[in-house]
């Protein structure tokens, strides 16, 4: 049974079969517990045009849209349908065809041999979709419910009225306390959970999500619910899977899904090294090259990376030894002059994690070499897990906006890899840490190789943009904080969803207009 599912590309060259015996209009019969559904859909090369509902002899039958989306590799398919068959026979658009149901299998009488043939390829294409499906819990819970699919709703509305509250919002008191009831539904972070879990600052996104809604409220999305379940599997697995790279189209929720899981860490009790806007780190401030690292050094961001890390993990950085005894060795900061006397510094035996970045708070000298020196750090704790947590990756690969001089008309741009913070945090795979980073698309930082170095391969792990039942429970909720005037019906959640291909800022933006 499917319902939400998010299909890759290879649907286009399924849709081009003999069996679809037409150019541009092709028609699927499924046939599941008394329901007959029909799609029809004229393909050209701008897209695709969804048709109307159709009604033929003694059956009613209701129209199942598909977007094929041109310049992007996903398919989605929005139908809300009760109940489907996985197998899937059809029908040319002119071809009068009987179809019969066995319990919950669906089968087309075929005209002939041949396209009997036609058929098993279809329904052949049809599990190959299924398996190069995206992990998605709403498969789970329709297998469950497609045999007591009146019992799990009422379930679902004891349990809502019985927590006193709608079934919009999660009762769950902590992210790493979520289960499948709790996805698609909205999750309040409290005022004193911004400042436990988000010392360094909330991403972008997040920030005017919760300006635009005058609220703090947020999306359970099952792919971030997925992603926290495998590290914590990897936590205790022979062979961990350690690094990866979210990567997908702008609007995702490439850097909510990261705060989120740090958010999931950090309630699980984890150290976690947040950086909400890595390009800060090549933009803005002031830089200066250390002549005996030859890197560059940009102090004002080191300070504050560590009043971040210091305000999210205060208590917990004053139990963790250093376990590096070398000296930390003295830059160059602008506008300041040298230090005076010895041009290094020792910490005193025994030093904490909260000891270390004290110091570099205290002599902005040091600064820089005290967060280089907690890559060095962090790698060697056990007591508890590490994560890094990157967001804006991508723009740690190409040129910064810092400039050297070279001569009166010279300058020569500094790459980022140049710059010291940089250079010790953007290999993925020196380490034990876990290690998850996110692309930004939204910050445009030019055309990048496909291998980035330092970066394991297969490290990407794909954010879609929001499906049907995403958006439905978004614009429920910009309903309820009025951010629109009138509740969504099912035709509005299907305009947006087609207007914004699931892009969860412009369904926001939109949603004013419902």
């Amino acid at each position: 049974m499917y319902s939400s599912i998010m299909f890759r590309s290879s649907v286009r060259k399924l849709c081009s079969r003999s069996i679809l015996k037409h150019d541009y209009y092709s028609t699927a019969i499924a046939k599941a517990n008394q329901f007959l559904f029909t799609e029809a859909a004229k393909i050209s090369r701008n897209g695709l045009v969804i048709a109307d509902a159709q009604i033929s002899g003694q059956e009613t039958f209701a129209s199942i849209q598909y977007v094929f989306l041109p310049r992007q590799s996903d398919v989605y398919s929005p139908a809300s349908l009760p109940s489907m068959c996985r197998h899937w026979s059809s029908a040319s658009v002119d071809d009068d065809k009987s179809v019969t149901s066995e319990g919950n299998g669906v089968k087309a009488s075929q005209a002939d041999d041949n396209q009997d043939k036609e058929g098993n390829e279809m329904k052949a294409d049809a599990e190959d979709l299924e398996n190069e499906a995206l992990w998605n819990v709403d498969l789970e819970e329709d297998d469950d419910i497609s045999d007591q699919e009146g019992d799990a709703e009422g379930a679902e509305e004891a349990i809502a009225q019985a927590d006193g509250e709608t079934s919009l919002f999660s009762s769950a008191t902590s992210l790493s306390k979520l289960q499948k009831i709790d996805l698609n539904k909205y999750f309040t972070l409290k005022q004193e959970d911004k400042v436990t879990f988000f010392g360094e600052g909330l991403p972008a996104g997040l920030t005017q999500e919760f300006e635009a809604t005058d609220s703090g409220s947020f999306l359970i999305r099952g792919q971030m619910v997925h992603l926290c379940e495998r590290l914590q599997r990897d936590l205790t697995a022979l062979e961990p899977r350690k690094h990866y790279v979210l990567d997908g189209p702008v609007g995702s929720g490439k850097s909510v899904t990261l705060a989120m899981l740090v958010m999931w860490a950090r309630s699980q009790g984890w150290l976690v090294f947040y950086v909400p806007f890595g390009k800060e780190w090549t933009h803005g401030g002031m830089y200066a090259k250390n002549e005996r690292t030859g890197l560059w050094d940009t102090p004002i961001q080191a300070k504050s990376v560590l009043e971040g890390f210091l305000r999210s993990h205060d208590e917990l950085l004053g139990l963790l030894k250093c376990h590096v005894v070398e000296p930390l060795y003295l830059g160059e900061v602008p506008g300041l002059p040298l230090a005076r006397g010895p041009q290094h510094m020792i910490l005193p035996e025994n030093s904490s994690l909260k000891d270390l970045i004290q110091q570099g708070l205290a002599q902005p000298h040091v600064a820089v070499a005290v967060v280089v020196r907690l890559r060095e750090e962090l790698s060697l704790v056990t007591d508890v897990p590490v994560l890094f947590a990157i967001d804006q990756f991508n723009s740690w690969f190409t040129f910064s906006e810092y400039h050297q001089y070279m001569g009166p008309r010279k300058r020569r741009p500094i790459h980022a890899r140049e710059l010291a913070m940089v250079n010790a945090f953007r290999k993925m795979e020196e380490g034990s840490p876990f290690y998850v980073s996110a692309f930004s698309h939204s910050t445009a930082v030019g055309k990048l190789p496909k291998q980035l170095p330092g970066v394991p391969r297969k490290a990407r792990f794909r954010i879609h943009r929001f499906n049907i039942k995403e958006t439905s429970s978004a614009l429920e909720y910009y309903h309820m904080q009025k951010l629109a005037s009138n509740p969504p019906t099912d035709q509005d959640v299907n305009k947006l969803f087609f207007l914004t291909n699931g892009n969860g800022s412009e369904l926001r933006t939109l949603a004013r207009l419902m």
